[in-house]
This record gives structure tokens, C-alpha cells and sequence, in this order.
């Protein structure tokens, strides 16, 4: 299972996927804010999902529970799911 997961680091991903829930914090430094989604898609529930505050402010419109949306992204060494964008699907 560790190889499958390590074969997607760092690789761009698309997933449909419903919003499940949504945590928005603000940033130490700038006091900006960021989120953390619970997704849903098909196959699996991503819980460790990153959106930072540079992403969050272009996408804060899509980001309410029971949304269904399209978000791409890539899988870090860390095993969260950090998303570049999120569009209404």
C-alpha cells in the first residue's frame, strides 16, 4: 500500500469528489485564511485535503458541505492532498 500511495506523490491529480466538511483557519503570519476539506469521491474519503490561502480566496465560493466539485491537486510526502484548484462541476 506504501508504494501505491508513494507512486502519486508529487503527480497531478483531477478528482470529482463531494465536500464533506470544511475547517477555515487563519495563517501565524499573515492572519490569512486557509481550509481543510473532507472529501468524497467514488472510491475513497481524502480527510487531510489543504487549501492554502493563496487558493482559498479564488475558490472560498465553492467551499460548503455537500458540495460537489471538481479539484485538482497532488498528493505531497506527507500524505495530504494539497489542492491548486476547485471548480463547481
Amino acid at each position: 500500500q506504501r508504494k501505491i500511495k508513494k507512486y502519486f506523490w508529487n503527480r497531478h491529480l483531477e478528482i470529482l469528489a463531494e465536500i464533506l466538511k470544511v475547517k477555515i483557519i487563519k495563517t501565524r503570519e499573515k492572519k490569512e485564511d486557509m481550509g481543510f476539506l473532507e472529501i468524497l469521491d467514488n472510491s475513497a474519503i481524502l480527510n487531510n485535503c489543504v487549501v492554502f490561502s493563496s487558493v482559498y480566496e479564488k475558490v472560498k465560493g465553492v467551499l460548503f458541505e455537500n458540495n460537489v466539485v471538481m479539484i485538482t491537486g497532488y498528493l505531497d510526502d506527507k500524505e495530504s492532498f494539497i489542492i491548486g484548484n476547485i471548480q463547481q462541476a
